[in-house]
């Protein structure tokens, strides 16, 4: 298995085995979230995974609801065990502004202009180049004018992929 190669102190092994999620937020994520805290609407968390990009966004702005977006169903209750558990902790209310979409992208539909900011991280490399060109006409017609889209994705030749060149 090509995962091994990740150091633990860096990245979480998603519970699919399918990849890993950042344990801190990569600066396209960083972005995304910086964007998201400012514009008080709706986002879209593509891969979400446990939420590292999710919950800083629903415990900083009130006014922000966030689509969490993951293919696997165990990523996505693990999500919402977590902000539960800050919920219970802090004794904020961020449960009721966060959204579940267990569906594989681009497989499903939003309201068209009605997302202020997306992002896609590292779910493009497990598309086809058709489903990365559908993909992408989606994201155009959910975002809203001025809306952002952030892509994050691995290069085969990222430091971290290192180990992972011969078996690709």
């Amino acid at each position: 298995n090509g995962l091994k190669m990740f150091k633990r102190e860096e990245f979480t092994i998603t519970k699919n085995n399918n990849g890993v999620m950042h344990i801190t937020m990569n600066p396209i994520s960083k972005a995304f979230v910086s964007h998201a805290l400012k514009c008080g609407g709706t986002v879209l968390d593509i891969g979400s995974a446990y939420g590292v990009a999710t919950i800083p966004v629903l415990i900083g702005n009130p006014n922000v609801r966030v689509i969490a977006c993951d293919i696997s169903k165990k990523h996505l209750e693990e999500l919402e065990e977590r902000v539960k558990l800050i919920e219970e902790k802090e004794g904020t209310k961020i449960f009721d502004r966060l959204i579940i979409l267990n569906k594989k992208f681009p497989d499903f539909d939003l309201e068209e202009n009605s997302l202020d900011a997306i992002l896609a991280s590292h779910v493009l490399p497990f598309l086809t180049g058709k489903e990365i060109e559908k993909g992408i006409a989606k994201l155009a017609k959910f975002l809203k004018p001025g809306g952002v889209l952030y892509i994050s994705s691995y290069s085969i030749y990222n430091k971290v992929m290192k180990n992972y060149i011969s078996i690709y």
